[in-house]
């Protein structure tokens, strides 16, 4: 009778790790699982940011255009161009001596979209307001 408690022990012993090692797993899976979630986090907050540098540095872009030729307008596609490890797109420029000038930056995922009224009787020319849009 005695062979046979012991017996019950080691299956209740082997049983008990079992459950603790899937226990363990269980938490080291999710763990690594949230830690993946915040690098994306992270990578996609950095991708933002790269992507607003990028759109600013294409309004820059476009105040070297239309000091060359202030009747600019960009093709029904938009002018693309690559620069900083992104794609700036010129969508439109509207207006006369007050020129609203719609861009877009795609950096990797991210786009940011960006709107700015540039004035054209300033000498250099001025941007005077900026608003970026999702």
């Amino acid at each position: 009778m005695n062979m046979y408690s012991s017996h019950k022990k080691g299956y209740m012993a082997l049983a008990s790790s079992v459950i603790i090692s899937l226990a363990l797993l269980a938490a080291v899976l999710r763990l690594n699982e949230s830690h993946f979630y915040f690098d994306q986090l992270l990578l996609n907050k950095e991708f933002k940011m790269q992507s607003r540098v990028g759109a600013y540095s294409c309004i820059n872009r476009v105040l070297l255009i239309l000091a060359q030729d202030p009747y600019y307008v960009p093709g029904a596609e938009g002018d693309s161009k690559y620069m900083l490890g992104g794609e700036c797109v010129i969508t439109s420029i509207l207006g006369t001596n007050v020129k609203e000038v719609n861009l877009q930056f795609y950096f990797k995922t991210v786009r940011t979209g960006t709107s700015a009224k540039v004035d054209m009787d300033k000498e250099p020319l001025q941007v005077y307001e900026v608003v970026e849009y999702p």
